[in-house]
């Protein structure tokens, strides 16, 4: 690795030399593996591309189900505390979640 050479090779008396082994090799790697570096580049952007996809829907189907789970907690607590507007609230959530699991699959609104 020429980092290690010039790094090893400081404050020598072969520093020089090292210096130009360093530079050569540099330059070989750059020679060899350039070319199959932007051969590569359309297909890692298109791989992150579709990563931030992922993630984007990964994030939306998260809210989605923390929405259903709240409105579901909500909706149980009705049922014990007898009240009819924590029914619709529970109700209400559980439609958020909805419209957030579809929003997250075709990923109309961006979320932040």
């Amino acid at each position: 690795d020429a980092a290690q050479l010039r790094i090893l090779s400081n404050d020598t008396p072969a520093f020089e030399s090292a210096d130009a082994q360093a530079t050569s090799l540099e330059r070989d790697v750059s020679t060899k593996y350039q070319p199959a570096q932007d051969e590569l580049l359309p297909e890692a952007q298109a791989l992150e591309h579709e990563r931030d996809v992922a993630e984007a829907r990964h994030r939306g189907f998260e809210l989605s189900e923390a929405a259903f789970q709240i409105g579901i907690v909500l909706s149980s607590i009705s049922i014990v505390a007898r009240a009819r507007w924590l029914l619709s609230v529970g109700i209400g959530l559980g439609v958020v979640g909805a419209l957030l699991g579809l929003n997250a699959y075709l990923l109309l609104v961006p979320l932040p």
